[in-house]
């Protein structure tokens, strides 16, 4: 069958902008936050398969929530943006993971996540079943001690892609250097370029570079794109959003990699978009 499968955390997202900076022993005033989408979903997974439903390709999130108020609001939020729910596991008198995501007045983000149940989760027998019959699957940031579990349920034909994270506890070395010789396209932004390993000679590097651009690396062969500056103050999910903006490219037969590049950003710009002030868009 023809869908995406998106793996990784869950995360129900409280995103502020702050007047200064986070500073121990000293209050930091919340100057800016999203009265309507408070808290939102979030994740990785979120991002990746909303995108990718948004561009009308079938996708499933597959990640797990606790059975609080948090997580069955998570649920209802992906099905309405059209996104699998079938493979959102929900674990029994659990909180839901959560992130505070703090934009701060250097325009640095602090993100502070709570993964509720980390080392807990497991792979049921639906999500197993989504994995096998998924044509394209996205691993993201998510529980280390299942990734091995993820890759086997993968089909030999399935499209395996890797959106990379510097976060170290979800991805120490081995894991790293067995995603990068497997996935088919990775995903990452220049200050985490380093941490790809050796990869096939027909990989897909998309490498995100700010105001620089961005690269798609397809063999001997390097195109950037450049990107539109929008005066925003939360770009949380931009770069998933890119990642699910391409997949779903792929999945509609766009063989020229820049060309999938350049859906995945117009993905993002939407995204981005949409949480301007009517003002200023």
């Amino acid at each position: 069958m023809t869908y995406l499968a998106a793996t990784g955390y869950a995360s129900i997202d409280y995103v502020v902008g702050l007047a200064g900076l986070i500073i121990g022993d000293q209050t930091t005033l919340i100057n800016s936050r999203d009265p309507v989408a408070w808290p939102r979903a979030g994740g990785c997974p979120t991002y990746v398969a909303v995108a990718a439903a948004k561009s009308g390709q079938k996708s499933h999130a597959v990640c797990w929530v606790g059975d609080d108020e948090a997580g069955r609001g998570f649920k209802q939020e992906l099905a309405s943006e059209g996104v699998g729910i079938e493979g959102v596991a929900t674990l029994t008198g659990r909180c839901s993971p959560t992130a505070i995501m703090a934009y701060q007045s250097d325009q640095s983000c602090a993100c502070l996540f709570d993964p509720a149940f980390p080392g807990e989760e497991r792979l049921n027998t639906q999500q197993k079943g989504i994995l096998r019959d998924a044509s394209h699957i996205c691993v993201t940031a998510g529980p280390p001690h299942l990734l091995e579990d993820i890759l086997y349920c993968r089909a030999d034909r399935a499209r395996l892609y890797w959106v990379l994270k510097r976060d170290l506890h979800a991805y120490p070395a081995a894991l790293r250097d067995e995603l990068s010789g497997q996935a088919n396209v990775i995903f990452c932004n220049v200050a985490e370029r380093d941490l790809i390993g050796r990869t096939a000679l027909d990989t897909i590097i998309v490498e995100t570079g700010g105001e620089h651009g961005v690269t798609v690396q397809s063999g001997d062969r390097h195109d950037t794109v450049e990107v539109e500056r929008l005066d925003i103050s939360d770009a949380t999910g931009a770069g998933d959003t890119l990642a699910g903006g391409f997949i779903a490219a792929e999945m509609a037969s766009c063989a020229a990699p820049v060309e999938a590049l350049r859906k995945g950003l117009s993905s993002t710009r939407d995204l981005l978009i949409a949480r301007m002030p009517e003002r200023t868009r």
